[in-house]
């Protein structure tokens, strides 16, 4: 019975685990859809993209190594071209398993993917920033 309970507890901790990383997503879209939208790239000045500057601002929940191992990727694009008013849409996407261990007993069935999309409207043509993944 035991081994049962601590399964379930595990189980229901990293859920919850996972939907505070989904919640941290959503503030690191909308952070970077912001910086997009006013064409801005506050990682400039330390060489890095938009996209990698918003991976860094994600809090350690959400680019853990634990036992969720995310696999973490932003990407911008522009579904009707990069021109004002247009929109500029930022996914951040990761990977994690819902339980411990479970790479280790090859539980593929406990992975999900965790995906927030945020689409803001440009206010000014982008040039400090490129579309892509990182």
């Amino acid at each position: 019975m035991l081994p049962l309970l601590l399964f379930l507890v595990f189980g229901i901790t990293n859920f919850g685990l996972a939907l505070n990383s989904a919640s941290d997503q959503t503030q690191v879209a909308s952070m970077i859809a912001r910086y997009a939208t006013v064409n801005e790239n506050p990682g400039k000045e330390l060489g890095k993209s938009l996209q990698q500057w918003g991976k860094e601002q994600a809090e350690k929940s959400v680019l853990s190594e634990g036992p969720l191992k995310a696999k973490p990727e932003v990407c911008i694009s522009f579904p009707d071209g990069a021109a004002i008013a247009k929109p500029v849409k930022v996914e951040f996407k990761t990977q994690k398993n819902l339980l411990p261990f479970a790479d280790k007993l090859n539980l593929t069935w406990v992975k999900v993917t965790i995906a927030q999309t945020v689409v803001m409207r440009l206010e000014a043509p982008p040039s400090e920033f490129g579309s892509g993944c990182v």
